[in-house]
């Protein structure tokens, strides 16, 4: 189910592995539990899911940031 409570068919779902570049450093992250639905026309990240997963996420005004479980900064900007 999505945002507006409507229901799409889920395809497949597996692990993906992405590369994630913070400055200067690349990083390569696996994301667990990934679901392909082929009707959405942009990528979903789910902040509960990470938060499930142990990460931390902290939002501001311009992005947010996800810490790994490790602490490691994993910075996203808007």
């Amino acid at each position: 189910m999505i945002a507006n409570k409507s229901k799409v068919q889920v395809v497949s779902s597996g692990n993906v592995s992405i590369t994630i570049i913070v400055g200067k450093h690349k990083y390569n992250v696996l994301v667990k539990d990934v679901l392909y639905v082929p009707q959405l026309i942009a990528n979903l990240l789910s902040v509960n899911q990470l938060i499930k997963n142990g990460n931390e996420v902290k939002f501001e005004s311009n992005g947010c940031r996800i810490y790994s479980k490790q602490g490691q900064l994993i910075e996203l900007r808007i």
